[in-house]
């Protein structure tokens, strides 16, 4: 299970930033709650769903209400004035489905924030070129990963499935996970120069794509 990633410029930093202040929220495989510790700071209603029953019962802990449920085979009830999809679409085998599934939840004023990996990062494509596609335990090559995305595939994808681009943001390397030992200062440093780098050349320096978008009627 992926942990909260607390730290400036992180996805999960930059996807509690997108989401306003007294939302109905809905946390899309929400794992133990983390997000939800964050955004209920924000007096947000936030419910949790999650497919696996050892994480809702953290989940429970956190989020206003839980759901165990598998977002690829069953659907949702309600409505939500934001749903969160955080490093969830790429571990789907049809994550066209599900994000056609999640726009009857929404309202016209509804927003959907996705976020994935980028497969076109600098890191993934230096392995590539050496020949080196082994999967790992975290991270761009998760084993749990049946989908890759770079910033143009997934904009297409959210195009294809009826939703309109908002915003869409930029995370660099998390040196502050890749190195937990290093000095803070120098990690915080690091982190804003490769930030700017990825906002500078996204396709090539950024991390992870959050992009958060409205659903066309």
């Amino acid at each position: 299970m992926y942990k909260l990633k607390p730290f400036k410029h992180s996805s999960h930093d930059k996807i509690i930033n997108l989401v306003p202040p007294n939302a109905r929220v809905l946390d899309v495989g929400c794992a133990s709650g983390y997000l939800a510790s964050f955004l209920k700071l924000k007096n947000c209603h936030v419910t949790g769903v999650d497919n696996n029953p050892e994480y809702i019962l953290e989940a429970k802990n956190y989020c206003d209400s839980v759901i165990l449920l598998d977002i690829t085979k069953e659907d949702l009830e309600g409505i939500y004035d934001v749903i969160i999809l955080g490093d969830l679409i790429e571990h789907t085998p049809n994550p066209e489905l599900v994000l056609l599934k999640l726009r009857k939840n929404l309202p016209k004023w509804g927003v959907i924030i996705v976020s994935v990996p980028n497969i076109a990062n600098v890191y993934a494509r230096t392995k590539i070129i050496l020949g080196n596609f082994d999967y790992e335990d975290k991270g761009i090559f998760d084993k749990t990963h049946l989908r890759f995305f770079t910033i143009k595939t997934l904009k297409n994808l959210l195009k294809n499935t009826g939703y309109k681009v908002d915003s869409i943001s930029f995370t660099p390397l998390p040196v502050h996970l890749k190195f937990p030992k290093a000095n803070k200062n120098l990690l915080n440093s690091s982190s804003s120069m490769l930030h700017s780098l990825a906002n500078l050349w996204p396709t090539l320096f950024t991390y992870q794509i959050i992009i958060k978008a409205r659903k066309l009627e």
